[in-house]
């Protein structure tokens, strides 16, 4: 007995100095209390120093003790992925966070209405395969072979459709800012994207995905591809919890048109996790991030400084992106409104961009 009362005791050591929820003496069961930060989950111990009962450590002396995670870096770990709730019942999180993703295509059809701010910076071999712009010096592109680029875009989005087909349109206003070419502003490639609904189980969403890219765009300017590109492909969402989702995309890339000699396919795929940070009836937040790949299958680029041509064929361009996106209710004729930052960069040595930030401004409807 004296051996129990000293570990209990020094049981009791580790209680936290905060104010605690009543605990009524006629229950006659442990209940659980989660209101600490950092340490959710409570134990109950016998209190020794309460011996009026017989048995001593019967349900009325029980004290509330912490079991305490052992080391900070887990406590941070639990206090970052740990939703907290404004209200008991689900808020208007739990609905949006299956539609959180910045860089990926979002697998659900939905409403809205949305502008689109991009910033990237250090763009290398921007006619790599025509991906970005057309063959500089002998093509379609900009007449000298370009060291970095730096762009802005400003695009108006829409989508519209129903539970099963969604169509969506994207029309960017681009800046350039080359280091060796004219800087320039005007329209970029117009582009065109549906969804068509494959699967959308309990947790599971797998959706067809068409991508179309318009040659609206100068690209002896280097505000377009000079070319009609399409991109077919597979997007997936998996409901891991109510406040987790997972996200995937594979897309595969063709021109049509453009150089045969130059031009080339591209994959695009990656994968994704947004998780409900916040949540309450009018009001959420929801941070994400993204792994985004880009594979060139086939295509050349032209080199820097001298302005010679090397086949692409299976490098693999490497993006982190880390996001959050709030949700707002307005309980009126606006709907939901959603803002959200995203911040990226490449990793490898195949090169893209140095950084990109993007902000959106979303009305859903």
């Amino acid at each position: 007995m004296d051996g129990e009362r000293e570990a209990v005791h020094f049981a009791n050591q580790m209680i936290i100095d905060e104010p605690w929820p009543e605990f009524s003496p006629q229950s006659r069961h442990a209940v659980p209390v989660l209101d600490s930060e950092f340490y959710p989950e409570i134990m109950l111990v016998p209190d020794p120093l309460d011996l009026s009962q017989e048995p001593w450590w019967t349900d009325e002396t029980m004290m509330p003790v912490y079991r305490q995670w052992d080391f900070p870096v887990l406590q941070w770990l639990r206090w970052l992925t740990e939703t907290r709730h404004a209200y008991p019942d689900q808020g208007i999180g739990y609905e949006r966070v299956s539609m959180a993703p910045f860089i990926l295509d979002i697998a659900r059809p939905m409403n809205q209405t949305a502008l689109r701010v991009d910033l990237v910076y250090g763009w290398t071999m921007p006619d790599r395969s025509e991906a970005f712009w057309a063959q500089t010096v002998s093509g379609l592109g900009p007449p000298l072979p370009e060291k970095s680029v730096r762009y802005q875009d400003l695009a108006y989005l829409t989508e519209i459709g129903g539970p099963a087909f969604s169509v969506r349109t994207l029309v960017p206003l681009r800046g350039l800012d080359p280091v060796n070419n004219k800087k320039t502003t005007g329209m970029g490639d117009m582009q065109l994207l549906t969804k068509t609904v494959l699967l959308d189980g309990s947790q599971w969403m797998l959706t067809q995905v068409n991508d179309f890219w318009f040659n609206t765009g100068s690209p002896r300017k280097g505000l377009g591809k000079g070319h009609i590109s399409m991109a077919p492909g597979l997007l997936a969402s998996y409901q891991q919890s109510d406040t987790t989702c997972l996200h995937g995309q594979f897309k595969f890339q063709f021109p049509l048109g453009g150089n045969p000699d130059f031009a080339g396919e591209l994959l695009h795929w990656g994968v994704g996790v947004s998780h409900l940070w916040y949540d309450s009836d009018a009001f959420a937040i929801i941070p994400t991030i993204e792994a985004s790949f880009v594979t060139f299958l086939t295509g050349r680029a032209t080199e820097y400084p001298a302005p010679l041509t090397r086949r692409v064929d299976g490098e693999t361009i490497s993006t982190m992106h880390f996001g959050v996106r709030t949700v707002h209710d307005t309980g009126g004729d606006w709907g939901l409104i959603e803002l959200g930052i995203s911040g990226g960069f490449q990793w490898g040595h195949h090169g893209w961009y140095d950084s990109m930030m993007r902000m959106e401004f979303r009305l859903i409807y």
